[in-house]
């Protein structure tokens, strides 16, 4: 759970750099995060099986590579008109990640508020 979190440390971190109040992420980068990172992994058979229930277009072995640079699995997500990039790495650090494209910081502050109601 803690690696799972590195990707909401990452918002945080990021945030506090803003000058500005920045905007929290979306509730549909929450919902997939906790859905997939924090309900799902480490169990890589469970959180695969979800994505192809969910429909998700699975990376090719050249996908991965080239946006995980090692081993690991990922998709394409979208919702709402937003393309998210989930993906596990199985080489050296166990890891979940869920990512997007954004102009501006967002604040990760609800990811901190999810994982804090998946860890009681």
């Amino acid at each position: 759970m803690k690696l799972a979190l590195a990707c909401g440390a990452v918002l945080l971190a990021g945030a506090a750099l803003a000058q500005d109040t920045a905007p929290p992420v979306s509730a549909d980068f929450v919902a997939l995060f906790s859905s997939y990172c924090l309900q799902k992994f480490p169990d890589d058979g469970a959180l695969a099986a979800l994505a192809a229930t969910d429909g998700l277009e699975p990376f090719s072995p050249a996908q991965i590579k080239a946006t995980l640079h090692k081993d690991g699995m990922g998709w394409m997500v979208s919702r709402a008109g937003v393309a998210y990039l989930l993906t596990v790495e199985q080489a050296s650090l166990h890891s979940c990640a869920l990512r997007r494209t954004s102009e501006q910081m967002l604040d990760g502050a609800p990811l901190i508020a999810a994982a804090g109601l998946t860890a009681q």
